[in-house]
């Protein structure tokens, strides 16, 4: 190979090996948006609440929609993931329990007071191993709504304080 043929060559290389640095760049810059967009998408889910009311006044009708899949998502588990994430954790915050038994279920208002409510769920509310306890807590709660009774309870969890939840509502004035 002569000298001319062999710079060429190198030429070529370099040439070649310019293309597989930029293909890798834009890989890179593929990557590292495709993970700001799922970072977005996280975001959105931390600011995302299923707390939706819907009444119909002509009927004396409530509806309350519950997420009982709200979790925390911010913790993380080892491959970098959302440790807590629906359709394995059945939660609901305190913010939310508390929403429910505050506004939502609040006709303190309403100058009649014999309104239906109706609770809907996108999964059924069970007694689960992983935090059971808001559930149940959700599921007394609405017990003492219908009974017109004072209902106090709490939860601490003790690996994450997400899931905590103090409530204390009367449903009896």
């Amino acid at each position: 190979m002569t000298k001319n043929e062999l710079t060429d060559h190198m030429l070529e290389l370099d040439n070649e090996m310019s293309q597989v640095s930029m293909k890798l760049f834009e890989v890179e810059e593929l990557l590292e948006s495709k993970e700001a967009e799922h970072r977005e998408t996280e975001e959105k889910l931390l600011v995302a609440k299923d707390n939706i009311e819907k009444q119909y006044e002509d009927m004396k009708i409530r509806i309350i929609s519950v997420d009982v899949q709200d979790t925390d998502k911010t913790t993380k588990n080892e491959e970098g993931f959302c440790k807590y994430y629906g359709g394995k954790s059945f939660y609901i915050s305190d913010e939310q329990i508390n929403w429910i038994a505050h506004t939502a279920l609040d006709f303190s208002a309403k100058e009649e007071k014999d309104w239906g409510v109706i609770v809907a769920f996108h999964q059924i509310p069970e007694d689960k191993e992983e935090y059971p306890n808001a559930v149940r807590g959700l599921l007394r709660m609405l017990s003492a709504f219908n009974k017109g009774e004072r209902y106090k309870d709490s939860f601490r969890c003790e690996t994450n304080s997400f899931f905590d939840f103090d409530l204390d509502v009367d449903f009896g004035k």
